[in-house]
């Protein structure tokens, strides 16, 4: 899932920050990537190989000295060249009822509140519908988004025709039968081997019973 992005100006940029940025251009006062070309140039910038809105830390194995020349012309556009080519969209394909982290757009409601209304199948559709419309909305944007279903064989189909990641959670005890429109419904789409093709680890979930 993705990340949570830092807020620049807040406590990785504070005294404790300062004070580390001295300290290693104290130990380290040349530029590292005009050493690697042989070039001798005084560090002015203290750097995070992993910028800190990719999912970087202030570690120190994390930092590099550099001069304004390369952190302006060399890094920062490389770091922005990655991001772009890094996928900002997430389907996640969580177990029936795994709880869903609060930084997680979970889509299965949709289904839950409409199935008895229009039908478990056609909310089901509705479900995969929807993810597949902010899939499709925020696949190419700047944003970065995770989203959950509970359709593996729909976030494996999603990642390969947005270029968006997807994971497939662990899966954990088979689910409950015989609780409602909803489990029967459930038990109906993925048949009683449910448990098997959720998978067991990231990304061995099966396509559904019935779709191949």
């Amino acid at each position: 899932m993705p990340h949570k992005i830092p807020k620049l100006g807040g406590k990785q940029y504070g005294r404790r920050w300062r004070a580390q940025r001295a300290a290693t251009l104290r130990s380290a006062p040349l530029c590292a990537l005009c050493l690697a070309s042989n070039r001798i140039t005084p560090a002015v910038i203290v750097d995070h190989k992993v910028p800190l809105s990719d999912g970087g830390t202030n570690a120190q194995d994390n930092l590099q000295p550099l001069c304004k020349l390369c952190h302006d012309a060399v890094k920062t556009p490389a770091d922005r060249r990655t991001r772009a080519l890094r996928p900002r969209v997430t389907v996640i394909a969580l177990w029936l009822d795994s709880p869903c982290p609060a930084s997680v757009l979970d889509l299965r409601p949709i289904r839950d509140q409409a199935g008895d209304a229009i039908g478990w199948r056609e909310a089901h559709n509705l479900m995969l519908a929807a993810a597949e419309g902010v899939a499709a909305f925020l696949a190419d944007g700047k944003r970065e988004v995770a989203i959950a279903i509970d359709d593996a064989a729909a976030a494996l189909h999603l990642r390969s025709k947005y270029n968006i990641a997807a994971a497939v959670e662990p899966a954990g005890a088979a689910p409950a039968r015989g609780e409602g429109a909803r489990r029967a419904f459930i038990d109906t789409l993925y048949s009683s081997d449910y448990a098997a093709r959720h998978g067991r680890t990231q990304g061995e979930q099966p396509s559904r019973a019935g779709t191949d």
